[in-house]
């Protein structure tokens, strides 16, 4: 998905074009929300697997 947003920023057209601009703008902030979530969600997940590791070992302990 990330890899479509940033072919969607590419799109070429006139810079002038308030629509054009509108459009890249757009692409930009959802581009910019979708790298927030995706390291939110890896940070998650990381967190997952170490309170599991830890849990584990603390059984086998």
């Amino acid at each position: 998905m990330l890899k479509v947003l940033l072919q969607l920023n590419k799109i070429e057209g006139d810079q002038k074009d308030k629509d054009i601009k509108a459009f890249r703008d757009t692409m930009q902030n959802i581009q910019k929300f979708a790298q927030q979530a995706d390291a939110a969600l890896n940070t998650f997940i990381k967190s997952e697997e170490n309170w599991f590791y830890s849990t584990l070992l603390k059984a086998i302990r």
